[in-house]
């Protein structure tokens, strides 16, 4: 999308926050929109490795760059499905808090990404689906040792959450 704002604050020559404004992107529906009533579309392989591909690449270059998203839920994920091409684009959304980061941080708010993404990934994408995004995503074509510890962590930290928010419930 084409740029036509941006603004940051800063102190001391460091950025503290940054606004980013562009253009308006038509024919976008939210992925998490998609998965409640068009969920038929995760059975299109074309439309389904298509949005994984591209997914997994935006997080990788994000978490590269030491950026992290920290909201990256399907709600976020704009999907745009033009008339003319049968290839969907993806687009990031509302990222107010999401920052640039240094170790240790960077570490855990990688696995926050990562879960929130995986959230929804089980009700419309096999094992094998979520395996090859984390595959695209890690740039690999087979899991390491570390590739699999990553991959409980973020398993684990799915299920933490899901323990504090039914906590949470209960009181």
């Amino acid at each position: 999308a084409r740029v036509v704002a941006y603004g940051e604050h800063t102190f001391l020559l460091k950025t503290l926050k940054g606004v980013l404004i562009t253009e308006g992107v038509s024919d976008t529906r939210e992925l998490s929109e998609l998965s409640q009533n068009s969920a038929e579309k995760f059975y299109e392989k074309h439309w389904r490795e298509a949005i994984i591909f591209q997914l997994a690449a935006i997080t990788s270059k994000l978490h590269q760059a030491r950026f992290c998203h920290n909201d990256l839920h399907w709600r976020n994920i704009l999907v745009q499905q033009s008339r003319a091409s049968d290839e969907p684009k993806i687009f990031l959304i509302d990222c107010p808090s999401g920052k640039k980061l240094f170790w240790p941080l960077l570490h855990y708010r990688k696995l926050k990404d990562l879960a929130n993404l995986d959230k929804l990934a089980p009700n419309y994408l096999s094992r094998t689906q979520r395996l090859r995004f984390f595959l695209l995503y890690r740039n690999s074509s087979k899991l390491t040792n570390a590739d699999k510890k990553i991959v409980r962590e973020v398993l684990q930290h799915k299920q933490n959450r899901l323990k504090r928010k039914s906590k949470t419930k209960r009181l």
